[in-house]
């Protein structure tokens, strides 16, 4: 399995290699032990981006927006869209880099619906259950990416089946029948101040802080701070702050320190809030999530 490595020019546009006559489809593993730092630089491509989240959490910031991806949930990333990523400390996420060349070069009846994908899907979307048809989409991808990492004998036969349900699974639930619509465009700056109070967060997620504090990083008003986390990532910054503690103690329960001791070095100063909070976020208790991991 690959791993990623920057190859990025100077429009921004990334390198994705496939082997000379290979299937079109590029496995990857991404975790933070590969990165020299928690961000990776924006660039775009042409294949379509789909991350599986299997521990920690990532933000990706695509064209503007941001998109806040938590453990077991996926995101896609449509062909083209500008993106960079900042992940947690204990960050792992599985990627398939899917290009368009895959479903055939040539065919008029497939390539008109990956010009209605570009044309008119979402920038991203992120799989997280809110909706009915997110769990087929997953489950498709895990096959498609099983597939192609252990690559069994006619693998690129029953891969297709997947992706092609994949896009036209993607095709109906994310253009339909709309129009294109012209898009407002995000403020540039309130991308750079989230970033910065997302960091302190990332960085400080253990020490008593609240929102004077996450708002002082990025220097802004706390209003300010509320309503940047609210347009970009849909939550309060405290709501974002309390599910980072949460899953930072989850690696902490991992490698096997008590629940009091992951409940207090994540910032949490009482186990009964911890526990009640936890097993909201996860469906577990803490114990539980210890025992079985």
């Amino acid at each position: 399995m690959d791993k990623i490595t920057p190859d990025i020019n100077n429009d921004l546009s990334q390198n994705v290699r496939h082997e000379r006559g290979s299937f079109p489809v590029q496995v990857l593993w991404d975790d933070a032990k590969t990165c020299q730092s928690s961000d990776y630089p924006y660039h775009w491509h042409y294949e379509m981006e789909i991350s599986v989240v299997e521990r920690g959490s990532v933000i990706y910031a695509i064209n503007g927006k941001c998109y806040s991806v938590w453990e077991r949930q996926a995101i896609f990333v449509k062909p083209n869209a500008l993106h960079s990523t900042i992940h947690s400390d204990e960050y792992i996420s599985r990627i398939l880099l899917i290009s368009p060349h895959v479903f055939g070069d040539h065919e008029e009846y497939i390539s008109r619906y990956i010009k209605k994908l570009i044309r008119l899907a979402p920038d991203a979307v992120v799989l997280d259950g809110s909706a009915s048809w997110h769990e087929e989409a997953c489950a498709l991808i895990e096959n498609a990416f099983w597939l192609c990492h252990e690559r069994p004998e006619a693998y690129e036969l029953d891969a297709l089946i997947s992706l092609f349900r994949i896009l036209k699974l993607f095709v109906r639930e994310l253009c339909g029948n709309q129009e294109e619509t012209a898009r407002n465009p995000r403020n540039a700056s309130h991308t750079k101040i989230l970033k910065q109070m997302i960091t302190f967060v990332q960085e400080h997620y253990g020490d008593d802080i609240d929102i004077s504090d996450i708002s002082r990083a990025g220097g802004v008003s706390r209003s300010s701070c509320n309503k940047i986390y609210q347009e970009f990532l849909g939550e309060s910054p405290i709501e974002y702050l309390t599910k980072f503690r949460i899953y930072a103690s989850m690696e902490l329960l991992r490698k096997n320190m008590t629940v009091t001791e992951a409940a207090l070095s994540c910032g949490f100063n009482t186990l009964a809030y911890y526990s009640k909070i936890f097993k909201k976020v996860t469906g577990r208790t803490p114990l539980e999530f210890r025992k079985n991991g």
